[in-house]
């Protein structure tokens, strides 16, 4: 599945729910979208590919590591929104 699929409907990242117990979250404000929408998606399926490793061995310490990505469209302006959420 690619990244973008996955990504939280319009980037609304506070809506996200979290158990701290049981993961370990991960943000990436990255391009997915536009010109340079590749890249975005190869960084993002690279730290996937390392995340699904770590959990599949069990994770850090019994947590399984999550990445919630978000687009900002190569925009430093909601590159700076998608952090502050």
């Amino acid at each position: 599945m690619t990244c973008k699929k996955k990504m939280p409907k319009e980037n609304d990242i506070a809506s996200l729910k979290v158990d701290h117990n049981k993961e370990i979250v991960f943000g990436q404000s990255a391009f997915f979208s536009g010109s340079f929408q590749l890249y975005g998606e190869l960084i993002c399926n690279s730290i996937r590919a390392c995340f699904n490793r770590v959990n599949d061995e069990g994770g850090i310490k019994g947590k399984i590591l999550r990445l919630v990505s978000v687009d900002d469209k190569g925009e430093p302006i909601l590159t700076e929104k998608n952090i502050t959420q």
